[in-house]
């Protein structure tokens, strides 16, 4: 007579693990598509479960409710890269268009204008994982410039930063994109401004 395998054996199978897997992808993807598509304020378990086709007591299990499922979406997404751009107009086009892919590939522009403007503890794993490192790199760049003496000091870059960001959120709700000459055009116009 066979024995009976314990639940936990059963789970741990490289097959449950590989459809663990794919079931956690489906989810991410949804969560990540109704953010691009109608904001991360439309994210429900109901809508997540209409757009990913995993049940509903399926997400469940893994998650107590909206708030828990958006922090570990926002917890998979990557970390921009640590990367020093020049203190040039070049390297600041370079550090922008960067940072405006990162918003558009992670979550949707218009979704990170959302995270901004949110308030209340749901997404602000979002913020702390999607946006704050980026304007971080930014107030580093500025830093730098100031620091090795390219960049005048009496800039309030803080105030540039939320012209840059506010300006891409604008530009995508107008355009319903932010398009590839954004970057330089932006940089083209502050440069003479910032620079020393």
């Amino acid at each position: 007579m066979a024995t009976p395998r314990n639940k936990k054996s059963r789970e741990n199978t490289p097959r449950q693990a590989a459809r663990r897997s794919a079931t956690d992808e489906k989810i991410t993807a949804a969560v990540l598509a109704l953010g691009r598509r109608e904001g991360l304020g439309a994210v429900s378990i109901d809508a997540v479960a209409a757009e990913s086709g995993v049940a509903k007591t399926t997400i469940y299990r893994r998650y107590d409710d909206r708030s828990q499922m958006l922090d570990a979406v926002a917890r998979e997404l990557a970390s921009p890269p640590e990367q020093d751009y020049p203190v040039t107009q070049a390297g600041l086009c370079e550090l922008l268009a960067e940072i405006r892919e990162i918003f558009e590939a992670q979550v949707g522009i218009s979704a990170v204008g959302g995270i901004l403007a949110s308030q209340g503890e749901d997404l602000d794993e979002w913020q702390h994982r999607v946006v704050e490192p980026n304007l971080a790199r930014l107030r580093s760049f500025f830093a730098r410039g100031v620091k090795e003496g390219q960049l005048r000091p009496e800039v309030d870059y803080e105030q540039l930063i939320e012209m840059i960001t506010g300006g891409m959120f604008v530009s995508d709700a107008l355009r319903d994109d932010v398009p590839e000459e954004w970057a330089p055009n932006l940089v083209a116009l502050m440069w003479p401004t910032i620079s020393r």
